[in-house]
């Protein structure tokens, strides 16, 4: 329930896919699923690929310049975790919530 929750909140863009890879690789050890689930290695992927960036409640530790200067790899960050997370979301919605189609992103309004 928590990932599909989850995966909810980053096609609906109320939380960055970054931060929603961190929430959803956190929540796999709890999900009946296989170890390499293809849809949850994405999310693997992202958090491994990201966990030097600063989301969530690390964020307001770091200082207003480091933050300002961080913020384009922070961007083109975002952009690619878009692009690999994206189906892994719609298809995690759609298995575990009983839709046979899951929301639609903004971006693809």
């Amino acid at each position: 329930h928590r990932i599909v929750e989850t995966a909810r909140a980053i096609l609906e863009g109320r939380l960055s896919f970054i931060e929603g890879a961190r929430r959803i690789n956190g929540s796999r050890m709890d999900a009946d699923l296989p170890e390499l689930d293809p849809d949850m290695v994405r999310f693997l992927l992202i958090d491994s690929e990201t966990d030097t960036l600063p989301f969530g409640d690390v964020r307001p530790l770091w200082q207003p310049a480091a933050l300002a200067k961080l913020q384009p790899k922070i961007e083109q960050s975002e952009k690619w975790a878009r692009e690999t997370g994206l189906a892994a979301c719609q298809s995690l919605i759609a298995r575990f919530s009983g839709n046979a189609q899951p929301p639609v992103s903004p971006e693809e309004t």
